[in-house]
């Protein structure tokens, strides 16, 4: 009896980390996008940003100006509209590499030996490496940027866009009694986005408002409670949020270049989704197919759906997160348009996991030369970051590698990822 209250858990673990396997494969063809470990908010990541650290509160793109600091919108429109025609993100963990080669080489050669028939060291021993191998957050996002512009003057400057994106993570916790965890998220947003900003005596401020679309599937329960037919709930809401924030030109020390402060905050006043079940994920976009895979609900009865329902808007509530930051920008010279320094620190009012403060810092480097190729790299929460782009015509490549820290220190649980844009604009 105590050989196979072990073998059992170890059994449901090949079998679901088997379908998280797939449903990653499903979630890469999906272009699904975006997710931050410590905030539910919506928003589009950009590899020019996190290439230098993901510090950008004071460096204002077009890039920026509808997900980081509205008040960016100020300073890059120009009577002329700047217009995005199209785009798609693809970034994925490197730890999905390293479990898709895991799951290959050990668990499924486990699983068509028999585990029953293992010796118990050696069971023992993969029980532990699936441990340690699930308790790296892994996933794929993608992004799709749909036609958004902008347009404005010297001292003005509105913009509007629609955006998709979305990911499927998961990650392998222990449940206690040395029986595993499984928290997996996958998730779909929708969003158009409309913001304006405005210089007043020196000072850009700067507006965005937001309107989400969110589908929603998620299970964490201990690997032992799985069932073979385990259903797999989605459900769906929607949001409004707004956005503030503010750039400002130091200009009390006379130096070749600017010294720029910026600060956000994001869901300054925003609603919470009010998650509801879909009878028909078939329906959903972008994420019907993966929820259609994984289980189904058509059995399912209505305490079970409800308890979803709050369970959903308790643990993926909107929350404001903020960004306050300066930077350096130089002047032109030779090949060099343009050398950018930035520092940022960033906030969470409600984060899953209170990290410290050396966490919350940002910093980073941009070079761009010749007006068409941009270098970059930077530490954020003190994991190196690199990136590259180069415009080439309306053709627009930009590629980052970046870490995220999902425990409360740098150094305690490193999520890195690859990142990489291709965007149409004119």
């Amino acid at each position: 009896m105590k050989v196979y209250q072990k073998h059992l858990p170890m059994k449901r673990i090949a079998c679901i980390l088997g379908l998280i396997v797939g449903l990653l494969g499903l979630g890469a063809d999906a272009a699904s996008a975006q997710n931050s470990s410590q905030t539910s908010r919506s928003y589009v990541q950009a590899p020019q940003v996190i290439g230098m650290g993901d510090a950008g509160v004071a460096v204002p793109s077009t890039e920026t100006g509808f997900f980081y600091n509205p008040a960016h919108i100020g300073r890059v429109a120009q009577s002329t509209p700047r217009i995005n025609l199209a785009g798609v993100t693809g970034s994925a963990s490197t730890s999905v590499f390293d479990q898709i080669d895991f799951f290959e080489n050990r668990l499924q050669p486990a699983f068509d030996r028999g585990i029953d028939s293992m010796p118990e060291d050696s069971l023992r021993s993969l029980y532990q490496d699936t441990f340690d191998q699930g308790r790296q957050r892994a996933g794929l996002d993608g992004q799709l940027l749909m036609p958004s512009v902008i347009v404005g003057g010297d001292r003005w400057g509105i913009g509007a866009g629609f955006f998709a994106g979305g990911d499927v993570s998961y990650q392998i916790r222990d449940a206690g009694l040395g029986v595993p965890l499984l928290d997996i998220v996958g998730h779909t947003d929708l969003m158009a986005v409309g913001t304006g900003a405005m210089s007043v005596q020196g000072v850009t401020l700067g507006v965005a408002g937001k309107y989400t679309q969110r589908y929603l599937s998620f299970k964490n329960k201990p690997a032992d409670a799985f069932q073979s037919d385990e259903e797999v709930f989605l459900l769906s809401g929607t949001s409004f949020g707004v956005d503030v924030g503010f750039l400002y030109d130091i200009d009390v020390v006379s130096i070749p270049g600017t010294i720029r402060v910026g600060g956000a905050v994001h869901d300054l006043v925003a609603t919470d989704f009010d998650y509801q079940h879909v009878e028909n994920p078939s329906d959903a976009f972008l994420v019907g197919s993966l929820v259609e895979a994984a289980g189904t609900t058509e059995n399912a009865d209505r305490e079970t759906i409800a308890e979803r329902e709050n369970v959903a808007a308790e643990q993926h509530e909107v929350a404001p997160s903020y960004r306050a930051g300066v930077a350096y920008q130089s002047q032109s010279f030779g090949v060099i348009n343009a050398i950018d320094v930035a520092i940022d620190y960033v906030g969470y009012t409600d984060p899953p996991v209170d990290q410290t403060t050396w966490a919350h810092v940002h910093a980073g480097l941009q070079v761009e030369l010749l007006n068409r190729v941009q270098v970059r790299t930077g530490l954020t929460q003190g994991y190196p970051a690199v990136g590259a782009g180069v415009r080439l015509g309306v053709v627009h490549l930009d590629y980052a590698y970046h870490s995220v820290e999902d425990g409360r220190t740098p150094g305690q649980l490193r999520h890195a990822r690859h990142t990489a844009q291709l965007t149409f604009s004119i």
